[in-house]
């Protein structure tokens, strides 16, 4: 109990401290052991742990192994469960991540209305990268139909939350 206590009241852990606390399946021990471990294999394996023990940030970085082969072979359909699940706990950016899989067919069959949807809903919580791939859905997209002066408006969105392609974009298409 007294390792439990100190880990969640201290800021800074040690390597040691956090893996005897990820032995007593505190997820965010397993993550910060994840984090410090030099090797990626075993660096994998703590991501797991703490996925499985409901910590969204381990879900996605363990996606993001499976999607570089960092400790892990590379496994495009592991990881769009990863991202998946990071998703449904919670994590925007692997809800992004997972967006990006169905709009571009990676792990998956290109799914542009599904990565719409999820864009759609992510912009509308101020996610930048969002705003601008919905944007770029409205503009150049097959199974969307194609609204130019909206893309520009999420461009612009994008832009103003701080993400440089849709400043470019947004700027390229008040030029047209």
């Amino acid at each position: 109990m007294a390792i439990l206590m100190m880990f969640i009241l201290l800021k800074a852990y040690t390597l040691e401290e956090s893996r005897v606390a990820c032995d007593m399946n505190i997820s965010e021990a397993c993550f910060n052991v994840a984090l410090m471990e030099k090797n990626a294999t075993l660096s994998s394996l703590f991501y797991e742990k703490s996925c499985l023990l409901k910590n969204a940030e381990g879900c996605f970085n363990l996606g993001e192994n499976y999607r570089k082969g960092s400790g892990t072979k590379i496994d495009n359909s592991k990881a769009l469960k990863l991202y998946n699940r990071s998703c449904q706990l919670g994590l925007l950016d692997g809800c992004q991540n997972l967006a990006n899989m169905y709009n571009y067919g990676i792990g998956t069959d290109i799914n542009q209305t599904k990565a719409f949807e999820m864009y759609q809903l992510l912009c509308d919580k101020n996610q930048s990268s969002s705003c601008y791939s919905l944007g770029l859905l409205y503009y150049n997209s097959i199974e969307i139909k194609k609204d130019i002066k909206y893309a520009g408006k999420l461009f612009k969105k994008a832009c103003d939350l701080g993400s440089e392609n849709g400043c470019k974009n947004y700027r390229i298409l008040r030029v047209k």
